[in-house]
């Protein structure tokens, strides 16, 4: 969330249901294995263009350099 916030990502923490994950431009989940995934169907229903968006490709991009530590700007 931290990364997103800093990317000027809207962020925020709550539960959601499928109706809203179809209506997504983007999703993707994380983790420290998936690092950032993106989704481009649920349930057989495409996710925004069906590739992933400029969003979660400008955040996989840096999570990339984080975790390669190319990127000092997440030390703590």
């Amino acid at each position: 969330m931290e990364l997103a916030r800093s990317n000027g990502v809207p962020c925020e923490e709550r539960a959601i249901d499928i109706e809203a994950l179809l209506a997504a431009d983007e999703v993707f989940l994380t983790g420290s294995v998936l690092e950032i995934m993106p989704v481009t169907s649920i349930e057989k229903h495409q996710v925004g263009g069906g590739e992933p968006g400029e969003i979660t490709r400008r955040l996989a991009q840096e999570y990339g350099e984080l975790v390669e530590a190319e990127c000092g700007r997440y030390a703590s």
